[in-house]
């Protein structure tokens, strides 16, 4: 994740995440490649207590899916032998809450199906006991959940507003007029990618980083 001044505050996707990740059902966060689905969950959950984050990628099984669980929430002398239900019961008995978030990027991957089954079957059981958020890095990957209206939460995650995408220009150190900032909305869009990618191709930007 970014520092805290590269980061743009998005009040409204804050808002929808704050009432649809709760512990009981879980929540599926979806929306186009390249606008700010990760950042924004990061930046509402990072650093703080009880907090595990999870990549999945088309390498991932079943199996890994809940090894890897294991040694972020009972630690690295954790056995290799833990099943699921005594990954529950850890979460059961935590001190603190427990949130796990769930990086899913497996795009184009012939057993995408199978690997965001495997995600949502995991999300379903552990609920109960923690809060879960699903990230999905590509919107037509929300096609392989099914609605669930008792346990699954939607927040749907679009390009910013142009307030947001004008204070994200400014921290990146690029300096349009309103005229041109109204020409790059209109043809580019406010997609953060995009515009950080429109930074790197500003002479004395170069060195800018992805949001």
């Amino acid at each position: 994740r970014k520092e805290a001044d590269d980061f743009v505050s998005r009040p409204e996707v804050r808002k929808m995440l704050e009432v649809n990740v709760i512990k009981g059902q879980y929540c599926i966060v979806y929306g186009s490649k390249g606008v700010g689905k990760s950042a924004v969950v990061n930046d509402m959950f990072w650093d703080k207590p009880g907090v595990v984050g999870i990549k999945v990628t088309h390498l991932i099984t079943s199996n890994e899916l809940v090894s890897q669980l294991v040694l972020k929430v009972l630690g690295p002398g954790a056995s290799v032998n833990v099943q699921e239900e005594d990954l529950i019961t850890a979460l059961k008995s935590s001190a603190e809450p427990i949130t796990i978030i769930f990086e899913a990027e497996p795009s184009n991957s012939p057993n995408q199906q199978a690997i965001l089954g495997a995600v949502r079957s995991l999300a379903k059981s552990l609920a109960p006991f923690a809060r879960c958020v699903i990230v999905l890095s590509e919107a037509n990957a929300i096609l392989e959940f099914g609605r669930d209206d008792t346990r699954e939460n939607y927040v749907y995650v679009d390009e910013m507003t142009r307030e947001e995408a004008k204070q994200l220009l400014l921290k990146k150190g690029a300096h349009f007029t309103e005229e041109e900032l109204q020409f790059i909305f209109d043809n580019l869009g406010t997609a953060p990618s995009q515009l950080i990618h429109l930074c790197m191709r500003v002479p004395g930007l170069e060195t800018v980083q992805a949001y």
